[in-house]
């Protein structure tokens, strides 16, 4: 089973619904090896659309939909910069520290962040 993802300010889970099999492809790597990913969208109800990434060798089991938002600000990173919790607003590196994009992420996951959306 996939370990469950927290907020580290809310700790509540982050764990969404399992994406059913029917949206990932399966393909041979080079070397042979059955790789998955999802090539589907999802809406969730009152929400925006949900993408589902890239999930390499993970078993079903383990292919879950995430609440946690990845950040991208433009002309800072071209990708995601911190993760933040859309049950309580928090904001978290992605990045490990003593990089260049953790203290480029900084002031954005320092900043005050809007009020969370209600879900429940």
């Amino acid at each position: 089973m996939a370990a469950e993802e927290f907020c580290p300010h809310c700790e509540r889970s982050l764990k969404a619904d399992p994406i059913p099999e029917k949206y990932f492809e399966h393909d041979l790597t080079s070397e042979g090896h059955l790789r998955s990913f999802a090539s589907a969208e999802r809406t969730w109800p009152g929400e925006g659309l949900c993408f589902c990434l890239p999930y390499g060798d993970k078993p079903p089991e383990e292919r879950f939909y995430s609440h946690k938002i990845g950040n991208e600000i433009g002309g800072i990173y071209d990708g995601v910069l911190f993760w933040s919790c859309p049950f309580c607003g928090g904001r978290w590196h992605r990045f490990t520290e003593g990089g260049d994009l953790r203290k480029r992420a900084q002031p954005y996951v320092d900043a005050i962040a809007p009020a969370a959306v209600p879900h429940d």
